[in-house]
């Protein structure tokens, strides 16, 4: 953009992002903050951004500081690295047991073509996966990991609102993609939920007329076969905030007003559970964050800041009011942390669909045991619609992505960026290690665990692997173990119900007293029903090579697959 014609620069008022008037009188909204001249190349930023990055990794060291004032010490509001350059934008995104980032874009837009890429956080490069089958447009899916650690992947992309009936599983082992089988219709914007059986529940989305897919279906991984539930026929907003019930049901804890809960077993049914009191909480988030307890907040248009948090296990619940968010956000993304606490990132505080004159910068924390927000260091640009977050094996955070389309009438660009937060607890003393785990544990079992000598360990942890898009996260979950200490550890009880900690790999940490996590082990919890008959070769497998290997520059182009398209039942 051409300086004269600017009418200001932007600031940040009490951490959101505000703009001065244009001279023709439209406001103005969030400018990329940039670490480098605007009309520098944005190859020099990967370069740079990306060698910063890997150093950095290679250190074990906290991101780099922040461009605030250094006035306030880490240990109170943590601190983000410095920006480094993405291939595409990240719209999807899961954390895979390998400790790689899974991520894809859309394919409809000049930039971005959709194919699916990986990012090793432990090296900082990027690169593409296998092709999905042909004819899977996977951007609007949604996406869980199953109890083996393979990528589910429900939908996908048409049009807008219209969705596809296709679904594809990726094993990050192989690795590759293979075809799963077709669900009864299209979904545009779906749930999906890894249930205690090892089952995916897929809720909601745009069927291939346009229209809201109202069958709620159930894929059994173990007999490649859809469960229909025909009598629980219900109309849904996108993307609903769904867990699995410490009672066996499946919770939907929003966007609706009312809470629901679903009856699993055919031919299904659906309870009223409580009212939030608050609207429709459209792109708003939610977590479990233990024991059957969810956490709701902002969302809705104009968005909010209200926070409400229910507790599954008691007789009647009901939603209680929490203290607020400092701001009022939606499109924001909510990420469970090693010690329980929940970061809000993100956002926009301004009515409208993805309005960035209102972008807020300001990172906020929850705390479960005070049920206070605490701010943080602010992130370098704004995330907004299509933006991403996910906890990382060594307990920073992901943040990246927005955009696709941008706001561009505000001045938001796409971000072809991410960011990665260091929390307060990286700042307050030694990290304590785990010398030995195992790599599979069984529901109602103990195990035992070797710590090193460099700090006492107090708690022990673990969280589901991230899944997350369009501002929720389908698949993390946060529970607290008990443990009790040994000679050289402590001796873990693992779950004993697997409608608290459903099936699948979970990042387990080890805690001082003053909430320093580990590195994580990455931890199977299995014993479940569903264990075999999932394997290689089961499914139409679709190997498409290896890939590309790259390293923060754009991929080379996609060969043709040559191959038939999944076939639509339409």
């Amino acid at each position: 953009m051409n300086a004269s014609k600017k009418a200001g620069p932007c600031k940040i008022v009490a951490g959101v992002y505000r703009c001065p008037p244009s001279p023709g009188g439209r406001s103005r909204g969030a400018d990329k903050v940039r670490a480098m001249p605007e009309d520098a190349p944005f190859e020099s930023l990967r370069r740079g951004a990306r060698l910063g990055l890997v150093a950095l990794l290679a250190l074990g060291a906290p991101a780099a500081a922040s461009a605030e004032p250094a006035a306030v010490a880490a240990g109170e509001v943590g601190e983000w690295s410095a920006l480094f350059a993405f291939p595409t934008i990240p719209i999807h995104a899961s954390l895979l047991p390998t400790g790689q980032v899974l991520f894809w874009d859309r394919h409809d837009f000049p930039t971005g073509d959709g194919h699916p890429r990986l990012w090793d956080p432990a090296t900082g490069i990027f690169a593409k996966t296998a092709a999905p089958p042909p004819g899977h447009d996977l951007f609007c899916s949604g996406h869980t990991l199953l109890e083996d650690g393979r990528l589910f992947v429900a939908g996908g992309h048409f049009a807008v609102g219209v969705g596809q009936p296709f679904a594809a599983i990726y094993d990050p082992n192989t690795p590759g993609w293979a075809l799963a089988p077709e669900m009864e219709d299209g979904r545009w914007y779906p749930s999906a939920t890894t249930l205690a059986d090892g089952g995916v529940l897929v809720l909601a989305g745009g069927d291939e007329e346009g229209a809201a897919n109202t069958l709620p279906q159930i894929f059994r991984p173990a007999q490649l076969a859809w469960d229909d539930l025909p009598e629980a026929r219900r109309v849904m907003p996108y993307y609903p905030f769904v867990f699995q019930s410490p009672n066996g049901r499946a919770f939907v804890a929003g966007p609706d007003a009312m809470a629901r809960e679903l009856e699993l077993a055919a031919p299904g049914d659906w309870k009223p559970i409580a009212d939030s009191g608050h609207g429709l909480r459209s792109y708003g988030s939610a977590v479990a964050y233990g024991d059957g307890r969810i956490l709701l907040a902002g969302g809705g248009d104009p968005p909010q800041a209200a926070t409400q948090s229910i507790d599954l296990t008691r007789p009647q619940p009901a939603f209680r009011a929490l203290p607020p968010m400092s701001f009022a956000r939606r499109h924001f993304n909510l990420t469970l942390l090693p010690d329980g606490t929940a970061l809000a990132i993100g956002g926009s505080s301004a009515a409208g669909f993805n309005n960035a004159s209102g972008a807020v910068l300001a990172t906020e924390l929850w705390n479960p045991s005070s049920e206070n927000w605490t701010a943080l260091a602010p992130i370098a640009v704004p995330r907004l619609y299509h933006s991403v977050a996910l906890l990382l094996p060594d307990g920073r955070v992901l943040s990246a992505g927005g955009g696709h389309p941008s706001d561009s009438e505000h001045g938001d660009p796409d971000h072809f960026d991410g960011q990665i937060f260091s929390p307060p607890y990286l700042f307050r003393g030694p990290r304590p290690t785990i010398a030995s785990a195992p790599e599979t544990v069984k529901y109602n079992s103990t195990f035992e665990l070797i710590f090193g000598p460099q700090a006492p360990v107090a708690a022990v942890t673990w969280l589901r692997l991230g899944s997350t898009t369009h501002g929720f996260d389908m698949n993390q979950r946060f529970l607290r173990l008990t443990s009790s200490p040994t000679a050289k550890g402590a001796a873990v009880a693992a779950p004993r119900d697997p409608r608290l900690a459903p099936p699948g790999h979970y990042l387990m940490f080890a805690l001082t007293a003053d909430g320093v996590p580990s590195l994580a082990k990455m931890v199977l919890l299995t014993g479940t029903a569903f264990r075999d008959g999932f394997e290689s070769g089961s499914l139409a497998a679709w190997q498409e090579g290896e890939g590309d290997t790259v390293s923060g520059r754009p991929d080379a182009p996609i060969a043709s697959a040559g191959r038939r398209p999944p076939t639509s039942r339409r």
